[in-house]
Order: C-alpha cells, then sequence, then structure tokens
C-alpha cells in the first residue's frame, strides 16, 4: 500500500475539477459548444487565485474514456494485423498546464488548433518511445476515427485506470478536428495556489454568468479523485489489519 502511495500518476495535486454537458437545445453543433468552453476558460482564469484552466472529456482515475485504432503513416500493417490502440481523449487549450503535465517535446494545443480544425494531435510520451525513440515525433502523420492529424506536441504518460497499473499509451485531440468531431460533456480542470475547495463558489458564479441554466455536477479535487483511486486498497489494508489483530 505504502509502495503504490508512491507511484506519481503523471499529473500534480492543487486544482479543483468539475463536469459540464452543454445541452444541445442551446449548443446545437461542435462549433458551439467549442466557443461556450472558449469563453468559459476565460472567464475561469479570470478567478482570483487560478493559474492555470482546462478541460477533457474524462479526466485520469475516473474511469470510461475511449479507445481507438490509429494509422500511422510511417508504419503501415499487414491485412490480417490489428493496428495499434491508445486511449483517445479530447481537451482545450491549457489543459497539461493544468493538470501539471509536463510538455515534454512539441506544444499545448492553442485556440487556432479546433478553431481551424487545423488536424492537430499531441500523444503521451510511451507512444513516442514506441515508435519514434530516437527521433522527434513532432509532424508525424496519425489518423484515428477518420481524421488524419499531425502530432504537435508529446506530453509526459500519466496512469488512468488506476496507479497499480502501467501508464497507459495516450492520444489527445482538440475540440474540433480535421474532418469536424467535437464533444459535449467535459471535466474542466483550475489550479490553483491557494486551497482549492476555495475555488468552488467562483467557479459556479463564473458558469452562472456564462449560462445560468447549465448544472455543475462531480465538483471535487484533485487529490480527492487520487484518494478515491486508493479507496479499494485502502479498504482492502483495513481489513487485512483487522484480520490480523483478530487472529492476534
Amino acid at each position: 500500500y505504502q509502495r503504490l502511495r508512491a507511484v506519481e500518476p503523471g499529473f500534480q495535486s492543487g486544482a479543483m475539477t468539475f463536469r459540464l454537458s452543454p445541452p444541445p437545445n442551446k449548443y446545437p453543433d461542435a462549433e458551439a459548444t467549442a466557443r461556450f468552453y472558449d469563453e468559459l476558460v476565460q472567464r475561469l482564469e479570470a478567478i482570483p487565485g487560478a493559474t492555470a484552466v482546462g478541460g477533457i472529456n474524462n479526466l485520469p482515475l475516473t474511469g470510461g474514456g475511449a479507445v481507438l485504432t490509429a494509422q500511422i503513416d510511417e508504419f503501415p500493417i499487414d491485412e490480417d494485423e490489428f493496428p495499434p490502440t491508445f486511449l483517445a481523449r479530447r481537451v482545450t487549450p491549457g489543459y497539461f498546464e493544468a493538470m501539471g503535465v509536463p510538455v515534454i517535446e512539441g506544444r499545448e494545443f492553442t485556440v487556432d488548433d479546433h478553431n481551424a480544425r487545423a488536424g492537430s494531435i499531441i500523444i503521451s510520451e510511451s507512444v513516442k518511445r514506441e515508435f519514434w525513440p530516437e527521433t522527434s515525433a513532432l509532424g508525424k502523420r496519425i489518423t484515428t476515427n477518420g481524421a488524419p492529424a499531425r502530432v504537435v506536441g508529446v506530453v509526459g504518460d500519466i496512469h488512468d485506470e488506476g496507479l497499480e497499473t502501467a501508464a497507459e499509451q495516450f492520444t489527445y485531440k482538440p475540440m474540433l478536428d480535421s474532418i469536424g468531431g467535437g464533444v459535449r460533456p467535459m471535466m474542466m480542470v483550475v489550479r490553483t495556489d491557494l486551497d482549492p475547495n476555495l475555488l468552488a463558489a467562483p467557479i459556479r458564479e463564473a458558469v452562472a454568468e456564462l449560462d445560468p441554466d447549465l448544472p455543475i455536477t462531480e465538483i471535487r479535487s484533485l487529490d480527492g479523485i487520487l484518494s478515491d483511486s486508493l479507496s479499494r486498497t485502502s479498504f482492502t489494508m483495513t481489513l487485512l489489519m483487522l484480520a490480523s489483530a483478530i487472529a492476534l
């Protein structure tokens, strides 16, 4: 249990998270939804004490999320071979800074990546290590879900399923990809140098100013998410300690 607690998750605590799902009657398409998140990020960045803001459709250690096959131009496969698969996420500009995930090569997404549907993709370090261990991954062409993209950045590995498993291989896309795409529900992350719980009220106010009818759910700190991921192991350890004490 102590060794598990010592595992680095790949991101840093010190942030508040919450979930939003803009309704289709107000935000009918991917473009309108992306504009909403662009404006929301700006409002959240203006909160006193907020140092970085970003969003993702599935936060690490919370379960769920898509797994997609990929076609890598430099590594074509035979018809009888199964293509490589990666965990696939969509993120807003600023997400990696808000999570404390290091950018190892290249850059994070900018608003131009989704506004211009530039066909950009960011990969995790483990993907680069497998396919381009000795060269730069920037500019490499990867197609997922029918949308071609070129690598603009490489970021650190994170643990998604749990701290007891190896860090997974990820691909990250902007809110709008080269063929459109898009995402509606997002988990927002607001990093702060203060107690993250102090941001709960200002976050609610910022969302209400933008859309007073939009509910906020699953508001909690990254520390809480980490604790929840260890809860099963902690519970098992407690039972074993009780059983040992009774046996003794």
